[in-house]
């Protein structure tokens, strides 16, 4: 187009030479087609810009220089951006996507955290719905950090407490919730996503245990990476620190040690007949009377279950099998009360397996 006369107008630009408001020279270019245009001043074309850059109120206020009219539609978008339909943002994962392992049914495992080298258990050995899930020592004896996995499908398991028939209370993200920090428990077999759990491999081997309430996004972890016996399980983003890695030692064989009860016989024979007669030795129950004939509770030896006047793996395994709700409470139980606290759990049963170790209270 031609235009001549237009001056600058409020510019801080000074040529050399010349002034700030220098009159602008004449041009002579014209567009071949396809445009419409309106030549402005100087002033003018400062309040439009003023006027019309930026976020607008209304599509109504939507104008630009290719346009001859504002609220003209550009390439098939008819409105504008009202902020009503958010455009998805791609975002890099935290760290890059493993495949799930997978494990045969029903396959045992003790599970060692790495960061403590403490075993996940079902805290003092409780088979209930609700239980507290937590770290712990271990010998290799116990039975309430044995955990089975049960494929729940998509790469997903449920991770089974060993504790009652060992199908019944499952790995459990409480309140079914999504936060970090959720507590770990045991319940009973729901079918629910806070069931499931995929196990993806770190490249030392060990495991992350991620869980499906949170599509993978968080996993299992000891809390503030704490290395202590009796430290809480959660759930927490997945973010690379150790205390979220775990190792697998699998239990091949998971032994239940009956106790037996030898009854010896004698012979007994006298010089007046010939009869040969048998005896069985039995040991009378304990009662709580001093003056009675069978043994006063109060003078067995604590931790003597069987009542056979020794400390041995029998009393311990018997012991063992109570706290794990394999035999019922029966009145020979109170004598495993090591600790003296009218109370038998599994604090006297670390005191009983130390007894009968090393042979000292």
């Amino acid at each position: 187009y031609t235009e001549t006369g237009s001056v600058f107008s409020g510019c801080n630009r000074t040529r050399v030479g010349g002034d700030s408001n220098s009159t602008a020279k004449a041009s002579s270019w014209k567009p071949s087609g396809n445009y419409t245009y309106k030549a402005l001043s100087a002033n003018d074309a400062k309040n439009y810009c003023n006027a019309y850059s930026g976020v607008q109120s209304n599509n109504g206020n939507v104008s630009y220089l290719r346009f001859s009219n504002k609220g003209v539609p550009s390439a098939g978008f008819y409105t504008r951006a009202d902020g009503s339909s958010p455009q998805p943002v791609e975002t890099e994962p935290t760290e890059p996507a493993q495949p799930p392992v997978t494990f045969t049914e029903g396959a045992a495992f003790r599970i060692k955290n790495v960061n403590s080298g403490l075993y996940m258990q079902v805290e003092n050995a409780k088979a209930e719905n609700g239980t507290n899930v937590n770290q712990w020592g271990s010998d290799g004896t116990e039975l309430h950090n044995i955990w089975h996995l049960y494929s729940a499908g998509d790469g997903y398991y449920n991770i089974v407490s060993h504790l009652g028939d060992g199908k019944t209370y499952a790995l459990d993200i409480a309140g079914k919730k999504t936060a970090d920090g959720t507590n770990a428990i045991i319940y009973n077999m729901s079918g629910g996503e806070n069931q499931k759990f995929m196990l993806t491999k770190n490249d030392d081997g060990s495991y992350k245990i991620r869980t499906k309430i949170t599509g993978g996004n968080s996993c299992i972890e000891v809390e503030s990476a704490y290395t202590n016996s009796g430290a809480n399980i959660q759930q927490w983003t997945v973010n690379g620190v150790n205390c979220q890695d775990w190792i697998l030692e699998p239990v091949e064989t998971v032994v239940t040690t009956e106790v037996t009860t030898t009854v010896t016989t004698t012979t007994t024979t006298t010089t007046t007949t010939t009869t040969i007669t048998t005896t069985a030795e039995t040991t009378p129950e304990p009662t709580d009377d001093p003056s009675s004939d069978p043994p006063y509770i109060h003078d067995l030896i604590p931790g003597d279950i069987n009542v056979d006047w020794k400390l041995d793996i029998t009393d311990l395994v018997t012991l063992q099998k109570y706290l794990t709700k394999q035999i019922p409470y029966s009145y020979d139980i109170d004598i495993a009360d090591m600790n003296g606290d009218n109370i038998v759990n599994i604090f006297d049963f670390v005191i009983l397996k130390r007894v009968i170790i090393t042979g000292n209270y």
